[in-house]
């Protein structure tokens, strides 16, 4: 009798044991409980809270972190299908965005960034010849025109000048 107690006993520790039990090989009746953050629930005075915000700034204006950053974010999203991907918008949606940018054009700052990254880039033959083929019979503008005109004039000017030296 007393040792059926004591086994008895004996099984219930283990079973109470919890995490414990399953180095002994032991099944695990009880669940583990999850730890929980000793800061958890408490206020941060101002004083750090404004601290904080003033590390995170400065470490935002690195370049270093700011590309590490990028690079999670675009790992994190790759192979994520978007919400709208596939969706068709109204006539009404369509005609909103259009009437929202019409009038608008870029400014000379970000002409000038669009030109620096966009310089350099080697197209391929096929991707040529398409845009060729799309400008066929196309007329430029007057203005355009008039532009391409003057920079060729300037252009012609220094060669003369250079050739009469």
């Amino acid at each position: 009798m007393i040792r059926t107690i004591r086994v008895h006993y004996v099984l219930l520790l283990l079973l109470i044991a919890g995490p414990r039990a399953r180095s002994r090989g032991l099944p695990q009746l009880i669940p583990p409980q999850k730890k929980v953050a000793w800061n958890k629930g408490k206020q941060m005075s101002a004083e750090t809270r404004e601290k904080m915000s003033v590390a995170m700034k400065e470490r935002w204006q690195q370049a270093p972190f700011v590309e590490l950053m990028q690079k999670k974010q675009v790992a994190f999203q790759k192979g994520d299908t978007p919400w709208n991907k596939g969706k068709r918008m109204s006539e009404e949606t369509r005609e909103r965005m259009r009437a929202s940018r019409t009038g608008k054009s870029h400014s000379m700052e970000t002409r000038a960034l669009m030109s620096e990254r966009a310089s350099g880039r080697k197209l391929s033959d096929a991707t040529r010849a398409k845009l060729s083929a799309a400008r066929k019979g196309r007329t430029q503008k007057p203005l355009h025109r008039q532009r391409i005109a003057h920079a060729m004039r300037v252009k012609w000017a220094k060669v003369r000048s250079s050739r009469c030296r």
